[in-house]
């Protein structure tokens, strides 16, 4: 089990699968947005298409790390180690994104570097537009610069039969359903586990997966993808 990402680059993750094959084992990469309750029912209306055509998709992640959290590490904060603000910060939401809506295209990018500019290598803010593969725009808007705490971790989706919006630190309230012919579940109401409590969830999919009583959600087939995601967004 990895943390995701599972890599910096798409060859590096495609060593580790080839060595994984080689020797006979899985390789899994943790991803705890996929176990958020919210998240989970949210997945389930695009699954089953109750929301038909995805017209925008939003997510927002506005974050304060400062000094104190990039010199715990000598590693944070540097390019060839930590890879940047999308590869440690934002990439669990590039993740939920690829798990729902699939494949980004035509991507376009604005980067700045404001207050992290004697502590890190790289942008402390950025704004990322796209075309979904499976149709629809979307964007992602964030900042590790900002004052004092975190504000969000959102996401927001505009389709042709209803509009929900997920909120809190890593999208585990359901701030917003307004969805034709669906009774929405209770607003705020549908709170995902402390954020450290989902790596239970995350290693017993493992298990249950290696004994083939259900498929897996966390393997490293697609950590690779998002890893290439994130490669592509830099580029």
């Amino acid at each position: 089990m990895i943390e995701s990402p599972m890599a910096l680059k798409k060859e590096d993750g495609e060593k580790i699968m080839y060595k994984a094959l080689n020797v006979s084992k899985e390789v899994f990469v943790a991803r705890p947005n996929r176990f958020v309750p919210s998240c989970v029912w949210l997945k389930g209306l695009l699954d089953r298409e109750y929301l038909g055509n995805i017209m925008l998709v939003q997510a927002n992640v506005f974050l304060s790390k400062d000094l104190s959290h990039y010199g715990k590490n000598l590693w944070r904060g540097t390019k060839n180690m930590d890879g940047g603000t999308i590869f440690s910060q934002v990439n669990p939401f590039i993740d939920t994104i690829y798990w729902m809506f699939g494949d980004i295209v035509n991507i376009k990018t604005n980067f700045k570097d404001y207050l992290h500019r004697n502590i890190t290598d790289f942008e402390d803010t950025g704004v990322i537009q796209f075309d979904l593969v499976t149709g629809g725009i979307g964007s992602i808007n964030f900042t590790t610069a900002v004052w004092d705490k975190d504000i969000e971790g959102s996401l927001t989706v505009l389709a042709e039969r209803g509009s929900v919006k997920l909120s809190g630190m890593m999208m585990e309230k359901v701030d917003y359903a307004h969805i034709k012919d669906y009774t929405s579940p209770l607003l705020n109401k549908t709170h995902a586990k402390e954020y450290i409590f989902c790596r239970s969830d995350i290693i017993q999919n493992a298990i249950d997966s290696l004994k083939r009583r259900i498929p897996p959600a966390n393997h490293a087939l697609e950590g690779t993808k998002i890893v290439e995601m994130i490669r592509k967004i830099y580029e």
